[in-house]
């Protein structure tokens, strides 16, 4: 996931996602928008500018920029995610009726905008459920580079498992609301 993190940091990163994900999320989310954006603008910057501190700055640049727009409008973020994923998803199954389509365009954009209210009310469980996956997953790299892995077949199990405890220990903190 994180390739160039050293195992501590992998270790630390994941348990702070995994078990302080949703009280820190704000700083999470701007984190993981920055780390995005620079990541996306890294090759793009380094091609355009023929100096590398200018391009490491233009890079910087973009993934501020990321990680504000992240933090600043993370339940329009929600709204639109579910948005097109329930229009979408109703689409292609009433697509397959044979109805006018029409009727099948309205109801999708009702259901698209019904699971994106859905998400955007539902930001925090998403948040929680979210960071505690991302952390548990980055407890498993961490813990693989240190030759300590769950045993075969067992990796999902114990990925869910951690996903769980962190979800839980996450959900009696306190944090934004």
């Amino acid at each position: 996931m994180l390739t160039g993190l050293p195992p501590l940091g992998l270790l630390l990163l994941g348990a702070i996602y995994c078990f302080a994900g949703w009280p820190l999320y704000r700083v999470l989310i701007a984190v993981t928008g920055f780390l995005v954006g620079y990541s996306l603008a890294s090759p793009y910057a380094a091609a355009v500018f023929q100096r590398p501190l200018v391009a490491l700055l233009a890079a910087a640049v973009v993934g501020l920029l990321v990680g504000w727009l992240a933090v600043r409008f993370i339940t329009g973020l929600a709204f639109l995610y579910g948005f097109v994923l329930g229009g979408y998803g109703a689409w292609v199954y009433l697509g397959r009726l044979d109805w006018q389509p029409l009727l099948v365009l309205v109801l999708a954009l009702i259901v698209g905008s019904l699971v994106g209210l859905l998400a955007a009310n539902l930001l925090r469980l998403g948040i929680i459920v979210g960071t505690a996956f991302v952390g548990a997953s980055l407890l498993l790299d961490g813990a693989r580079a240190f030759q300590f892995s769950p045993p075969p077949g067992l990796h999902l199990l114990v990925l869910l498992g951690l996903t769980a405890l962190g979800a839980l220990a996450q959900s009696q903190t306190g944090g934004e609301r």
